[in-house]
């Protein structure tokens, strides 16, 4: 109990020095794109906002067009959105309660697939974590997208696009009672299952080009779920599996190359790469984060 609490701790007062060291983004000009057919979409706390715009300033400079979504999850407030609206032009606002999930779960990110896969059947749609980090031009990301091909942002132990047996022997060797391996190692029991992919991905950055998945195959894959899970197929980290699944199965799916479109965990080389998940395990680890963070904020600065 001790320990958690000086871990908790620790992260309160790393984020806290992350807001304060970092706070000059929202001073810089706004984000301006061009118009364009690609859709830049993050689900956002009132809490991160300052992570958010350092996510969406590092990855839309490499942008020539398109536009920005953010879904509030109900605690942005007016200060929250109004800080967004002058840090990035023309910004659409939806209301996490105003999406349907159908047959899908409510909660845990499903609201964002469900509107990111309405979204997709017009147009490109990235799916973009608040805590992203754009290093450098993510030059395989922008050439799927100029393909309308979809991309996944791959992990340490999902490089490749697997059958789903494959994928569900994988999942075994995982000791762990979270509910993603759990799901994984149910893979290989649906019925499609002789001609279905899947990769262990990461759903903080994820393309899905336009027609590429419909909100049809989410629930679909979610009722055959829920049959085998039960209410375990609410938890956290199931519309992850879900977004790994239906990008696995579109056609021309693209695994990002690993590491340098990477997740951040202990031991993990940061160096050349491209874009860095840091996820909250470890996203106040070392403080790798805030000075990747304030460097690229010196340079937005300098002009």
């Amino acid at each position: 109990m001790g320990t958690y609490i000086i871990r908790a701790a620790r992260e309160r007062a790393s984020k806290a020095l992350f807001n304060w060291r970092c706070a000059g983004v929202r001073d810089l000009p706004p984000v301006k794109l061009n118009h364009g057919p690609v859709t830049v979409l993050s689900q956002v706390s009132g809490h991160d906002v300052t992570m958010y715009l350092v996510a969406v300033r590092s990855f839309c400079r490499y942008l020539t067009g398109g536009r920005v979504v953010v879904v509030d999850d109900g605690t942005l407030g007016v200060e929250g959105r109004k800080t967004i609206e002058r840090s990035v032009s023309g910004v659409e606002f939806v209301d996490l309660d105003t999406i349907g999930t159908g047959e899908c779960p409510r909660g845990a990110c499903w609201e964002r697939l469900c509107e990111v896969l309405d979204r997709c059947r017009d147009g490109y749609v990235i799916q973009l974590d608040s805590d992203m980090i754009c290093l450098r031009e993510p030059v395989e990301a922008l050439e799927a997208v100029k393909q309308n091909r979809p991309f996944l942002l791959g992990t340490s132990n999902g490089t490749r696009i697997h059958s789903l047996a494959e994928a569900s022997a994988l999942a075994r060797g995982i000791e762990s009672n979270h509910v993603q391996p759990a799901v994984e190692r149910q893979l290989e029991t649906l019925e499609e299952a002789a001609t279905r992919r899947y990769v262990r991905a990461c759903a903080a950055f994820a393309g899905f080009a336009r027609g590429a998945a419909r909100r049809q195959d989410a629930e679909r894959f979610s009722a055959a779920m829920t049959e085998k899970l039960g209410k375990r197929w609410q938890e956290w980290g199931t519309e992850q599996v879900t977004s790994n699944y239906l990008l696995a199965n579109a056609e021309g799916s693209l695994v990002l190359p690993y590491p340098e479109y990477t997740s951040a965990e202990p031991g993990l080389k940061l160096d050349g790469c491209k874009m860095i998940h840091f996820l909250g395990a470890w996203r106040w680890s070392g403080g790798h984060y805030r000075r990747l963070a304030a460097g690229l904020l010196e340079e937005w600065r300098q002009g």
